[in-house]
């Protein structure tokens, strides 16, 4: 009889977990896994689905103990049978659907176990490492001869006896109730008391790790703290820059609004354009050159009152001069006038 596959569907640590085991060429399974992946647990669920879950059972710590449950597909020179097994006093073979098996199939079952019962069962094939190494022991403890021989014969080693001196003598060179500095176990324990010294001085206390846990918490808290202030601090300075930029402005208006209260205390003051400012700044600038064009004339006309001066000064000495000052003027209107007679003589003569 072979196990097709394996349900651990309530038993241990498992849940709806199934274990297939296909037929090969070397119909042989091993199964792997680290300490506490339910490699036991799958042993001792083979024996109880064969055999029957015990009444006392070490494999109801996740399920209760009335709700466990197994299940296989097993295989016997082409037949098939695939079953269940629950806790319980009887009928705790049942078919996949929950209904009792029938006696044909009971009988078959019973046939392909071949009649053995749980001790032979687990004796031949539920060894597991606790159980080997005693077996062991009580075999190889035997005193007298006829316990060696027996040994001998069924294992086919000769030499037993030898064989088991030179392993006491190399057990005594490994390891001795008294201690040696000569013998590998207490090599081996000076080390690990090395390496366990080590691991201490580099293992993190849990009371250091929540200090600093805690430390590292309250610099955290501290940091968004001082962020949360340094950003306030920089709301508050781009506030404080743009007042101290629009201060000066803002004392310039203070000023206007002073000045146009006094002008409003003494009558209405109207309002001007928005291009005030630029008719303003070009009525400077022609003030401007009206006033440099008006400083030219009056020296101008400095300069000519001036010269008149000093004119009426030279006239005034020759008082006659100025009393014949019709005549001169007389003579001159008749000087202009025959100023030309010379050369009109001339023409004249010369048409005659």
């Amino acid at each position: 009889m072979r196990i097709d596959r394996l349900d651990l569907l309530k038993f241990g640590k498992f849940t709806d977990r199934p274990l297939a085991f296909p037929a090969a060429e070397r119909d042989f399974h091993v199964i792997v896994g680290p300490n506490e992946a339910g490699k036991s647990t799958v042993r001792a669920a083979v024996q109880d689905l064969l055999f029957g879950i015990p009444a006392r059972t070490v494999h109801d710590f996740v399920h209760p103990m009335p709700e466990l449950r197994l299940g296989a597909v097993l295989q016997h020179r082409g037949a098939t049978l695939a079953l269940h097994r629950t806790k319980g006093n009887r009928n705790t073979l049942r078919r996949p659907d929950d209904s009792p098996l029938d006696d044909a199939a009971l009988a078959t079952f019973a046939a392909w176990l071949g009649g053995s019962d749980r001790d032979y069962f687990v004796q031949m094939f539920g060894l597991d490492h606790e159980r080997l190494v005693k077996g062991g022991a009580s075999i190889l403890q035997a005193s007298n001869d006829l316990g060696q021989v027996l040994f001998q014969s069924a294992a086919g080693i000769a030499g037993l006896g030898e064989l088991r001196d030179q392993l006491q003598a190399e057990a005594t060179r490994l390891w001795a109730p008294r201690r040696a500095a000569d013998r590998a176990f207490y090599q081996a324990s000076d080390a690990l008391e090395a390496a366990g010294t080590a691991l201490k001085a580099a293992t993190v206390r849990t009371r250091d790790w929540s200090a600093a846990h805690g430390l590292v918490t309250d610099l955290q808290a501290r940091q968004a703290a001082l962020r949360d202030e340094l950003a306030a601090l920089r709301t508050q300075r781009a506030r404080l820059e743009r007042v101290r930029r629009v201060w000066p402005a803002l004392q310039a208006l203070q000023a206007a609004q002073a000045g146009l209260a006094e002008l409003q205390a003494h009558g209405p003051v109207p309002l001007l354009p928005p291009e005030a400012a630029q008719t303003l700044a070009r009525a400077e600038t022609d003030i401007a050159v009206a006033q440099d064009a008006l400083a030219l004339h009056q020296r101008h006309q400095q300069d000519a009152a001036q010269a008149l001066a000093a004119l009426h000064e030279a006239l005034r000495a020759d008082a006659d001069l100025l009393a014949r000052a019709a005549d001169i003027a007389a003579l001159n209107d008749q000087r202009v006038r025959y100023a030309v007679y010379a050369h009109d003589i001339a023409r004249r003569e010369l048409e005659v």
